[in-house]
């Protein structure tokens, strides 16, 4: 079936995605741990299968595919909805901020690892974790933009995603042409 998932921002609800069969909801809390905070509307008659923390976690540790499907769903919706409330990012679509995610490079740091941001990387999304930057603590979810090779410290393990804004040109101007 068809489920509307909707958010309020500025007390305006805005539509974030029309989900189909085989999608994933509900991801976040689990994940995160944080409070449901987007509203989910079944549009047409739909078919769901309910997991809870426990049941997810006894999957898990069987199933790798089931994990990475899980956190990618979860950046996916997480990423989308930071951009969401970045007026620099809002009259980009939903389609064209998850282009952009996919086209990025995921990587997970190691607690007191330092790297340099790559030179082909405008940007790295901190999906989880925190991480130093020139002395300033920077928590998830966050979005930091590489000006000139920048020098990051993890404080934690962190999960992140090394985005090229080339690519975001790219997709808004295929958009803009069709």
């Amino acid at each position: 079936g068809a489920v509307k998932i909707s958010k309020k921002f500025r007390k305006k609800e805005t539509t974030l995605d029309i989900l189909g069969g085989n999608d994933i909801i509900g991801e976040m809390a689990i994940l995160s741990k944080e409070n449901r905070v987007a509203k989910a509307q079944a549009l047409t008659e739909v078919i769901a299968l309910k997991l809870d923390k426990k049941t997810l976690d006894a999957l898990d540790k069987s199933f790798d595919m089931l994990k990475e499907t899980l956190w990618k769903t979860f950046v996916i919706h997480q990423f989308d909805t930071f951009l969401l409330k970045n007026m620099k990012y809002q009259n980009i679509s939903s389609e064209q901020r998850v282009s952009w995610l996919n086209s990025g490079s995921f990587k997970t740091f190691e607690e007191g690892k330092e790297e340099i941001i790559p030179n082909e990387s405008t940007h790295l999304y901190l999906v989880s974790g925190r991480l130093s930057l020139n002395g300033k603590e920077i928590a998830a979810p966050n979005l930091i933009e590489n000006r000139k090779q920048i020098k990051i410290s993890f404080l934690s393990e962190s999960k992140g995603v090394y985005l090229n804004e080339q690519i975001l040109n790219e997709e808004v101007s295929k958009k803009s042409t069709l």
